[in-house]
């Protein structure tokens, strides 16, 4: 065998390992993108993804026994891209502003510090905050108008397949004549949603940025600036690394000796945690930022498809969702009218939070509906759920979450 034979097939033999190897990184990242997305209980499909998830407590028995199958579940809201953009854009500003007051906090741990020295860092501190709130808000705001507009975009769009599939065809008019020109009647709309949605992810940001600012007075700018330095070092470090286990034991002994109340402590542990709090509710920025814009997005959703339907003179929607132990399961099946209500269709306004999404990270949609085009199953459906409505109406049970299954 010649060298140049050998040297051609160990070629040949490279090439093709190099191949293998490349398909299975290949398989390895479908393998775990698959994975991933299965777990969440979302559906693969090309970029956008949309989550077909709603993160609604576990699956119960709807009163109704209307499951929603066999009545369209159409995607709605932001691309899973977007939604997990803004959740770790929030969760990055809220390290970097722990981070900041921890970091403020260890400078003046050393006792011979001055108060000129602890106001200065004070100042620092106040100006770091609102930079990175100001970053936050520019930063925020261009992506919500973006996906406010392509969720709106994608219920006007769905509303003009499903009509196609119920055998309608759409009275557009000029007023529908072309999806720009469609979307630019709900352009205030969809500005005052997105300018909303990204006020109301601020706001927990900047709860979170006073409590900064109280801790770091307290401990170093005010009556405890001149505690013991072990003290706030041990604050400092609890702050910086994430872990407020790092002081607890200080924390404690502080409360119990009255040098700081309850709150103050619970304060140092949500910024320990990197947690917000809104109203009754604390958790993560990451998980806020991300059920703002699931929520926010579905409503623009399913605000464009009703626009669109009611612009082609279909006036009657039914509700659809996966049945869950939240009380808008109820709602799966019923037929609502866009306008004015009746007896058989009641208005969809008069439901609670004015219909779907009903609550945060709800699941529940429309799709919609036209006596005599739809399939009996979904006729069933609108009965059985009508019939359920007004037995749950009367009971003053409408807004009340379901026993699990």
């Amino acid at each position: 065998m010649s060298i140049a034979t050998t040297r051609n097939r160990r070629e040949r033999i490279t090439a093709a390992w190099i191949a293998r190897v490349a398909l299975l990184f290949v398989c390895m990242g479908a393998a775990y993108l698959l994975g991933r997305n299965t777990a969440l209980g979302d559906t693969i499909m090309p970029e956008p993804v949309f989550p077909a998830r709603a993160p609604e407590r576990p699956a119960s028995v709807n009163p109704s026994g209307v499951t929603g199958e066999g009545i369209p579940r159409p995607r709605q809201g932001a691309s899973l891209t977007a939604e997990a953009t803004l959740a770790a854009l929030y969760a990055d500003a809220t390290e970097r502003m722990a981070r900041d007051v921890g970091r403020l906090i260890l400078a003046g741990a050393d006792a011979t510090r001055s108060q000129a020295f602890r106001a200065a860092r004070a100042i620092e501190l106040d100006a770091l905050l609102r930079r990175r709130l100001e970053t936050l808000g520019a930063q925020t705001l261009p992506v919500m108008r973006l996906e406010a507009e392509r969720a709106y975009r994608l219920g006007a769009d769905d509303a003009l397949r499903q009509a196609v599939r119920l055998g309608a065809e759409l009275r557009l008019g000029d007023a529908g004549a072309g999806d720009a020109g469609f979307v630019g009647f709900a352009e205030r709309a969809i500005e005052r949603l997105a300018v909303d949605s990204t006020a109301r992810m601020l706001e927990a940001q900047r709860v979170f940025a006073a409590d900064a600012q109280t801790l770091f007075r307290t401990f170093s700018a005010g009556p405890l600036s001149g505690a013991e330095p072990a003290v706030n070092r041990a604050l400092a470090q609890g702050l910086i690394s994430g872990d407020p286990r790092a002081a607890e034991r200080q924390v404690r002994q502080l409360v119990a000796q009255r040098a700081i109340d309850p709150e103050l402590g619970d304060t140092y542990r949500r910024l320990g945690a990197r947690r917000v709090q809104v109203g009754g509710w604390t958790g993560s920025a990451r998980a806020y930022a991300a059920t703002v814009v699931r929520t926010r997005t579905r409503e623009a959703t399913v605000g464009g498809r009703h626009d669109r339907l009611r612009a082609g003179g279909i006036e009657l929607v039914q509700i659809t969702g996966r049945v869950s132990v939240n009380f808008c399961t109820r709602f799966i099946g019923l037929v609502c009218s866009l306008g004015a209500g009746s007896a058989d269709y009641p208005a969809l306004a008069s439901l609670p939070g004015g219909g779907p999404p009903f609550h945060p990270s709800c699941s529940k949609g429309t799709a919609a509906y036209i006596p005599g085009l739809v399939t009996d199953r979904r006729e069933r459906a609108q009965g059985a759920a009508l019939d359920a409505y007004h037995r749950a109406s009367a009971a003053g049970l409408l807004t009340t979450n379901l026993k699990a299954a």
